[in-house]
């Protein structure tokens, strides 16, 4: 059978729903241990990029906002780890 078509916004807004959904019948404990597993097993930068988009994404949706400036050349970053805000 043919698959249902989203748009993205839908198919955004699906996802972000059942990822809620999951982390609510999450324990605080469970959600620590991913954010470590997480943290452990993906590149620093990519974290950093993920992290960056969802505090603009937040901040336009009338949460506070945390900017992040974004370096000019990628090779004068450090890795640093970042700080999960959920």
């Amino acid at each position: 059978p043919p698959r249902a078509r989203f748009e993205p916004d839908d198919e955004r807004r699906a996802i972000d729903e059942e990822n809620q959904r999951r982390i609510d019948a999450m324990s605080e404990e469970e959600i620590e241990e991913e954010q470590r597993e997480l943290m452990a097993n993906l590149d620093p930068a990519l974290i950093q990029r993920l992290l960056n988009r969802h505090n603009v994404e937040a901040g336009s949706s009338g949460q506070q906002r945390e900017t992040a400036e974004e370096p000019r050349n990628p090779a004068e970053t450090q890795p640093t780890e970042p700080e999960f805000k959920i």
